[in-house]
């Protein structure tokens, strides 16, 4: 049991960009990145998103993210009233969420110019 505890809190220390490729409404290709954790930041998310598109930059259609509580104690949790997990025998850490959906630019869009000889 203390193990799936030391598991826990380690996952909710540390983490690192997750990304998904999902398909939009509109049949384009997009990704959903997520930066878990607090050894995280959403610029963690807008790094991977610049890594995934280069230089032909992304669009941010959706952000988002949550802090709640999650108990590590060997004794009972139950749901606190600001929606997160508590112990009556123990701590908790805070679980932390950010997710990006992000869509490359199309180039094609916007051809460069060149001279005419």
């Amino acid at each position: 049991m203390r193990s799936i505890a030391i598991s826990a809190v380690v996952l909710t220390l540390t983490g690192c960009a997750i990304t998904s490729e999902q398909y939009l409404a509109d049949g384009s290709k997009g990704y959903g990145i997520s930066c878990n954790g607090l050894a995280n930041s959403i610029n963690t998310c807008f790094e991977k998103a610049g890594q995934l598109c280069g230089s032909r930059g992304y669009e941010v259609l959706n952000r988002d993210g949550s802090t709640s509580q999650m108990a590590i104690a060997s004794g009972s949790a139950y749901v606190n009233s600001a929606g997160g997990y508590a112990s009556s025998s123990g701590s908790s850490v805070p679980l932390i969420t950010r997710n990006i959906m992000v869509k490359c630019k199309d180039t094609s869009a916007n051809p460069t110019l060149t001279k005419s000889q």
